[in-house]
């Protein structure tokens, strides 16, 4: 879930795939999507800033810090397509500017191929190494008669 309510997607045929970079990298999502590449030479490896790239058909479609992994999510021009449920029951996308179709179910917005973005899970080194983050951060684990909770 993005910040305005609605959900992030990305066009393409192929499933859309996180991965982490370990160093800082800049993405010109809305001048020609072209690939990262290294900007100030910073290492982010063991930061509480690990940047998530989403890649679909060879091209980095999205790019995420830590910190933009909160409820209810980053700011939607994160992404170069979000969709959302109208008040005539159609899945509505829209793009940067404007609405770009609209759908009868989830189904039909693939088929077109509008893909669902699920967040992705925060690499796990960055959680016990990062700081803030490993301080923020509860694991629930349930056992055969109660659930714990604990901090990293």
């Amino acid at each position: 879930m993005l910040t305005d309510g609605r959900y992030a997607c990305v066009r393409t045929d192929a499933k859309p795939q996180w991965r982490e970079e370990s160093s800082t990298a800049t993405t010109a999502l809305k001048a020609g999507r072209v690939e990262s590449s290294i900007e100030d030479g910073r290492d982010r490896t063991a930061t509480d800033e690990p940047r998530l790239l989403l890649g679909a058909n060879g091209t980095v479609q999205a790019t995420l810090t830590a910190d933009e992994l909160t409820c209810p999510g980053p700011e939607p021009d994160t992404f170069p397509y979000r969709y959302g449920r109208g008040a005539d029951k159609r899945i509505h996308v829209f793009d940067w500017d404007r609405e770009v179709g609209r759908y009868a179910a989830i189904a039909a917005m693939k088929a077109n191929p509008y893909r669902p973005v699920s967040l992705p899970l925060l690499p796990e080194d960055h959680v016990r190494t990062g700081g803030n983050l490993a301080r923020s951060v509860t694991v629930t684990v349930v056992t055969a008669d109660c659930v714990e909770y604990e901090q990293p």
